[in-house]
């Protein structure tokens, strides 16, 4: 995939995660068994996907003002790395052998009225640190779609799909180094506070 067909695709998914508004939704829309009044203040999550890459990352959201949200995490990545699942990398881009290392994250969230599933779009840059004798880091720059589930017993499903570039940090900046991705994450939560019934119509900033 030539630059400009990576630039004309990333800048398209952007401008879609800055203007996407969703639809108001009826009472024909709710999710079977899902309580009426869901998202909370409160939300604890682990990111099952980034455990195939050897990232162990918790979040902790919070709503703080009106219909936006934070949201930070930090992992530890272990010693071994799957580089293609769930980042699928399509040009090819991988850590040799790498150490230990971590990774944070800070998420900013705008929710709209809505009832099931809280849909959203977004964008988001990633950092993650391996020690690979010198180091090794790299950053990703995605757009986003999602849903984010608020199921009973206070659990919540957030799913992502993305696509964008990942660059390498630890080389001369050369176009022809960027790699496409397409990142899908899987983070399972727990509510600590029931307060509102809000729901997903934002877009986000990650970095991890």
């Amino acid at each position: 995939m030539n630059l400009l067909i990576k630039t004309i695709c990333l800048n398209g998914l952007l401008l879609f995660a800055f203007t996407g508004q969703l639809i108001a939704q009826d009472d024909s829309d709710y999710i079977s068994g899902a309580p009426e009044k869901s998202p909370t203040e409160h939300i604890i999550k682990a990111s099952i996907a980034s455990l195939v890459n050897g990232d162990l990352s918790l979040f902790y959201e919070r709503i703080p003002i009106g219909d936006y949200s934070i949201e930070a995490g930090a992992g530890y990545i272990f010693p071994y790395y799957v580089g293609e699942v769930p980042d699928v990398v399509m040009d090819g881009f991988f850590v040799d052998k790498p150490g230990a290392g971590y990774s944070l994250s800070l998420q900013l969230r705008r929710y709209s009225e809505f009832y099931g599933g809280e849909k959203y779009t977004g964008i988001t840059i990633r950092n993650r640190n391996y020690f690979v004798k010198k180091g090794n880091n790299f950053i990703d720059l995605t757009a986003n779609l999602g849903m984010h589930f608020f199921l009973p017993s206070k659990l919540t499903l957030d799913i992502t799909l993305g696509l964008g570039f990942r660059f390498d940090t630890q080389k001369e900046f050369n176009y022809k180094d960027i790699t496409d991705i397409a990142p899908i994450n899987i983070k399972l939560g727990r509510q600590l506070k029931n307060s509102r019934n809000l729901n997903i119509s934002h877009f986000f900033v990650t970095i991890f």
